[in-house]
């Protein structure tokens, strides 16, 4: 009896997959935008006012409290609020939702048809239990949406040029966080290269180094774009200034570090983890340990480093994650994927990612905030 539960089990896990993999993406993306709703629940992103201000004078935000300068080297959101007219508090909070929405969508959409429908579904399980979708939901108005949809277009769209643009949203919004995540991302592609040639002979340097020149190319453009801005707007303190000078400083986010250990290694990658580390045992899994040693190196120095938790470092991640999602379902068995993505989706569903900072867990007002 047990023996036959267990076998009926698997193969309506096994069926669930493949009509996932068969879903039109754009209702899985609706779906996994709906649950988010349901599931975190919707709070206020607490500096929204700055970011408000940012809409309404893009030509000088006027910010005269040095300690509020670091949010002017993440101007985009704002900016693109200004640019389409969503300058009021309320309308900015409605805009701040939808682009988190898109960041949460477009990924899935843009797995369209790839890899068999592996692809969306492994692309679900990175960005639909991550912290980032906690982020989004519980601090409507944080300034992250624009980088996480500008990741998505650089690591999964087809287009070169469309890449290269996604690489310059995310400088032009989070320079630091563009350069951690394509190291990261050459780190893996390197040890992937060095898989192929153990296994050829062959090590395809060529399209690694046309990837790096789409990233750079980009990433140096939105930098220089982001000095361009910043440099209208007058004397500007570095986020280092913030870092010297924030009440608690380092204390308070090494607290934080020792207190929240486990929310915040967990958080680096959320559901990912289990999706991940079911792939280990054979040598293609190699790039996959790559991103499994560097969330555990980002959840030590970077609260250390940046002065942040869970954001910053589900940020760096989050492009790594994408490219270690499109290795896998290029190169993994497809058997071996399949176990992996049943309890990976169950529970970037059901598991409740919390957002680390300093000594505080934030989480929305949800479905599942309510029952933990």
């Amino acid at each position: 009896m047990d023996q036959a539960s267990d076998s009926n089990s698997s193969v309506w896990f096994y069926r669930g997959v493949d009509l996932l993999r068969r879903t039109n993406p754009i209702v899985l993306a609706a779906g996994a935008v709906l649950w988010l709703f349901i599931k975190v629940g919707l709070g206020r992103f607490p500096a929204l006012e700055t970011y408000v201000a940012i809409a309404q004078k893009p030509a000088n935000p006027g910010f005269a409290d040095p300690m509020q300068h670091y949010l002017l080297w993440s101007p985009m959101q704002g900016l693109a609020a200004s640019v389409v007219g969503m300058t009021s508090p309320s309308r900015y909070e409605v805009f701040s939702l939808a682009l988190g929405a898109v960041a949460i969508a477009l990924p899935i959409v843009l797995s369209w048809q790839r890899e068999g429908g592996y692809l969306k579904l492994a692309v679900f399980v990175v960005i639909v239990g991550s912290s980032l979708a906690t982020d989004l939901y519980s601090w409507v108005g944080v300034y992250d949406a624009v980088t996480v949809i500008g990741i998505g277009v650089a690591l999964l769209s087809p287009w070169r040029l469309v890449r290269m643009a996604g690489w310059f949203v995310v400088a032009a919004n989070h320079t630091e966080v563009a350069l951690a995540g394509l190291a990261v991302v050459i780190a893996m592609a390197g040890v992937s290269g060095f898989v192929d040639y153990r296994e050829s002979g062959r090590f395809a340097i060529r399209s690694v180094l046309r990837e790096a020149v789409i990233a750079l190319g980009g990433i140096a453009a939105g930098y220089l774009f982001l000095l361009w801005i910043v440099g209208h707007w007058g004397e500007i303190e570095s986020r280092g200034y913030y870092r010297t000078h924030v009440p608690g400083g380092f204390s308070a986010f090494s607290d934080g570090l020792l207190i929240n250990t486990w929310p915040i290694v967990f958080g680096s990658l959320g559901a990912s983890w289990l999706f991940f580390l079911l792939l280990i045992g054979s040598r293609q899994s190699l790039p996959l340990l790559v991103l499994i040693t560097a969330a555990v190196g980002c959840s030590v120095v970077v609260p250390l480093v940046a002065l942040d938790q869970s954001r910053v470092i589900g940020l760096i991640l989050l492009a790594p994650a994408y490219w270690g999602a499109s290795y896998a379902c290029r190169r993994i068995p497809r058997i071996v994927l399949t176990e992996a993505l049943r309890p990976a989706m169950l529970a970037a569903i059901i598991v409740p990612v919390v957002v680390s900072w300093t000594t505080t867990l934030v989480y929305g007002p949800g479905l599942l905030s309510r029952l933990m």
